[in-house]
């Protein structure tokens, strides 16, 4: 009897210290102090996406500031003074030019004299190009609009984002029957000139890659309870749509060090980022379409290693 009274105790104290740290974790993001999130508080967090999703489990428990302060942040994200259609129209871009008046404006160098800066020129064809790959190419759902039609055109908007790549945000939830989808929109950084692991336009072109996919799976299904396979999709995606980058190299050192003594489905720092490595060998073992299936299996089955493991013993595995 005493002993399962401590067992109780320790696992109630357990999940309250987890329940406390999350909420702290919560609230250093919305003030916007990275410190305590990333590892040396000086390397830029991968993807946001993760923390926008806490933010929607525990909405509830966020204080009226806190609530405040997001929904104030979401707000300027989307308010830049300039904007582009991407050349095959599948985007819309939204920067800031003056300097002076924003701490988030993109490089002005216009090489091109077009009037728009080269680096918004330049992320409007990798996203277009990204779209070629995800939809035409490899087949996934594009992701949805408000009215759970597929989107026409997807907004991108670019911030100062100094400690992160980019992030996926929520934007309306759509209910058809059982299932839950969002729409979303991205932030990305404006230049990728600080401490990234690789910086400029090959940051601009893995993020746009592993940012769009989170889109994408936002469409198939609610993914909170999965968000582990979210960024190993996304991180092994970046890969595949940019295969001579590698960004995800960073991560492999702390992956090496702990994976013998970890679940598969950790979400822990940087593991998820590394264990993309599975992917890899999946794609290995049998093709590309693999990931597609998973991801297809999943508008059906929210565990991705049941979903695994099903489409292994179509092959004799598990």
């Amino acid at each position: 009897m005493l002993r399962n009274i401590i067992i109780f105790l320790f696992l109630f104290h357990s999940s309250q210290f987890l329940y406390s740290n999350v909420m702290s974790i919560l609230e250093d993001y919305i003030r916007g102090d990275m410190s305590s999130i990333t590892d040396d508080g000086k390397k830029p967090i991968k993807c946001g996406t993760f923390y926008n999703f806490l933010i929607h489990q525990h909405w509830d428990q966020l204080s009226p500031e806190l609530q405040l302060l997001h929904l104030n942040k979401a707000r300027q994200v989307i308010e830049r003074d300039s904007s582009m259609l991407s050349p095959k129209e599948h985007f819309m871009l939204h920067w800031d030019e003056d300097s002076i008046s924003s701490i988030h404006a993109v490089p002005s160098i216009d090489i091109s004299g077009n009037g728009i800066p080269d680096y918004i020129d330049s992320a409007a064809v990798i996203f277009d190009y990204i779209w070629e790959v995800y939809f035409e190419q490899l087949g996934y759902d594009i992701p949805p609009q408000e009215n759970g039609e597929p989107v026409s055109v997807y907004h991108i908007y670019f911030s100062n984002l100094t400690n992160m790549y980019g992030q996926t945000w929520f934007e309306s939830e759509i209910i058809t029957g059982s299932r839950v989808r969002y729409s979303s929109y991205i932030e990305m950084e404006n230049d990728y000139t600080e401490n990234f692991y690789v910086h400029g336009l090959d940051a601009l072109k893995v993020t746009a890659a592993h940012e769009f996919h989170h889109a994408i799976q936002l469409g198939y299904s609610d993914p909170y309870s999965e968000r582990y396979f979210l960024e190993m999709t996304a991180t092994f995606m970046e890969d595949v749509v940019f295969p001579d980058i590698n960004d995800y190299y960073q991560y492999l050192p702390h992956f090496f060090y702990i994976y013998n003594n970890s679940r598969f489905d950790l979400f822990d720092g940087e593991y998820p980022y590394a264990n993309c490595l599975y992917l890899h060998m999946l794609r290995k073992q049998y093709d590309l379409n693999i990931i597609h299936d998973i991801w297809e299996n999943f508008k059906y089955n929210d565990n991705f290693i049941s979903i695994i493991d099903g489409l292994m013993k179509q092959d004799g595995s598990s």
